[in-house]
């Protein structure tokens, strides 16, 4: 494996013995551009799900904007929970 494929595209997953010397190759299922909205929804789904060891199965990856919303969330009802517990103790000492 010592040059380029033979369509003249390196993309694919690429396995090493060590730092210079490949051993394996799988191509990918389609090749570049990945411009139609056929590919992109591929892509797409293939990059919504994670493997998950414990259930054998796979799961939906939360997007970063989901997870980043949920964490403001929380930290905003904590907040909330804080500020009125703080209003209850100023009550019970006035």
């Amino acid at each position: 494996m010592k040059s380029a494929n033979k369509d003249g595209y390196n993309s694919g997953l690429y396995l090493f013995t060590d730092r210079n010397t490949i051993t394996h190759l799988f191509r990918p299922n389609f090749l570049p551009p990945y411009d139609t909205k056929e590919k992109r929804k591929i892509i797409l789904d293939c990059l919504s799900k994670k493997w998950d060891e414990k259930s054998l199965t796979f799961k939906p990856v939360r997007s970063v904007v989901d997870v980043t919303m949920e964490r403001w969330r929380m930290k905003m009802a904590n907040l909330m929970k804080k500020k009125t517990a703080e209003e209850e103790e100023d009550t019970r000492k006035a």
